[in-house]
């Protein structure tokens, strides 16, 4: 029985190799657990703070293999240092009678609780504008030699001034070598947002956030997940196939470029996914540029400390942009791409007059082209029907030509 329930507090502090300071966390009050450890509220009395602990669930703490996969991921991740991912503070050590590590507490909510209280981005631009910043963070720790493999929404925080802290990395590593289970027999991990290689038990690595991180892209630009059904089993079969709804077909505000970012990133072949995360980070770069959403780590933080009124501010800032690149690629003979520009404005103000002319006179230009292209078809046809009948006519005298008289005599 662990002893979150027996109703007891963890005994923090007093282990080798840990804190050196017996009892330095007093505990506060629970903040959430999941299927693999429980995260306190605590005070830390030898520097006057506030930390979050989280404590690994005894059925792992008594695996010896996870507790010394637990503290190696402690050790490692404590040596990123990056803006957007939480630090870490301190670890139990290996032979602690309680596995924790301590935290930088983050005052704020979950990009989960965010999107559950504002709904998505009205604009994919926002959607990408959060997840480039996600991004950056990742790519630190994988340059670090760190994979996270559970990222989703609720491990993202946000704090009030709109800072994007991605938590909880490298406690799914320990499961490597040991259960997958939780003690229950439910899958730990989030099923939804997982790669089709860690649900199929094969080889997994950075590819794998890359494909979580697209999940969360699809999510955030259609406020769909990508791979939903009735049941788990059902699930993991859509995933592993790959059978996902286009995000175009969910928002119309898409463009060309975003879906095959996202397509990309959501490919059920790791080998046909990014390589890597700064591939990924600069696909969504040229995305953010084409609307003038630059530069991207100051806008995401207005975006995310006040969702609603940010978006109000760029729409027409997006707009416009939108229809100069979509005049630029009509200059230049690219009416598909044009288009692309165009339809997506039309999304945004359906009633756009500018934008609606030129759809209205490219229309036009369709149509007459391609009542061109049919006349010129027909008229080819019939001048080759005609080429055969003359030709048919001028051989006819000479295959059927009625034989020379021939004398008798009288």
């Amino acid at each position: 029985m662990s002893w979150s329930s027996r109703q007891e507090r963890p005994r923090l502090g007093a282990a080798e190799g840990g804190s050196s300071a017996p009892e330095r966390y007093e505990i506060l009050g629970e903040l959430g657990q999941g299927g693999m450890s429980v995260v306190f509220r605590a005070r830390d009395k030898q520097l006057g703070r506030d930390v979050a602990v989280k404590v690994l669930h005894d059925f792992l703490a008594r695996q010896p293999d996870a507790r010394k996969r637990f503290h190696r991921e402690a050790v490692a991740v404590a040596r990123l240092r990056h803006p957007g991912i939480v630090e870490i503070h301190d670890y139990s050590g290996p032979d602690a009678e309680d596995a924790y590590i301590v935290c930088e507490l983050i005052e704020g909510h979950t990009l989960r609780a965010l999107v559950d209280e504002h709904g998505v981005p009205p604009h994919p631009e926002l959607a990408v504008l959060v997840i480039a910043e996600l991004v950056r963070a990742l790519r630190h720790a994988h340059e670090q030699g760190i994979v996270h493999r559970d990222v989703k929404p609720e491990n993202v925080m946000i704090t009030p001034s709109g800072l994007l802290k991605l938590m909880d990395f490298g406690i799914a590593q320990i499961m490597e070598g040991a259960t997958k289970l939780t003690a229950t027999g439910t899958l730990l991990g989030s099923p939804a947002h997982m790669a089709p290689e860690v649900i199929d038990g094969k080889p997994s690595d950075h590819r794998s956030d890359i494909f979580s991180v697209g999940t969360m892209l699809y999510w955030l630009a259609t406020g769909e997940l990508p791979f939903q059904a009735p049941n788990p089993s059902a699930l993991f079969r859509r995933i592993l196939e790959g059978t996902y709804e286009p995000c175009q077909m969910l928002n119309p505000k898409i463009g060309n470029g975003l879906a095959r970012v996202i397509d990309h990133a959501l490919a059920a072949d790791p080998e046909a996914r990014y390589q890597d995360v700064s591939e990924l980070q600069a696909d969504l770069q040229k995305e953010l540029e084409e609307v003038g959403l630059v530069p991207a780590d100051s806008l995401v933080k207005r975006y995310l400390a006040d969702p609603r009124g940010f978006a109000e501010q760029v729409r027409p800032k997006i707009v416009e942009a939108l229809v100069a690149k979509g005049n630029q690629a009509l200059e230049a003979g690219n009416v598909a791409r044009a288009m692309d520009r165009f339809n997506r404005v039309l999304a945004i103000d359906p009633e756009h007059p500018e934008v609606a002319r030129r759809v209205s006179l490219i229309g036009r230009r369709e149509r007459f082209n391609r009542r061109a292209r049919r006349a010129a078809v027909a008229l080819a046809v019939a001048a080759g029907v005609a080429g055969v009948a003359g030709a048919g006519v001028a051989y006819w005298p000479e295959a059927h030509e009625a034989p020379a008289p021939v004398a008798t005599k009288p």
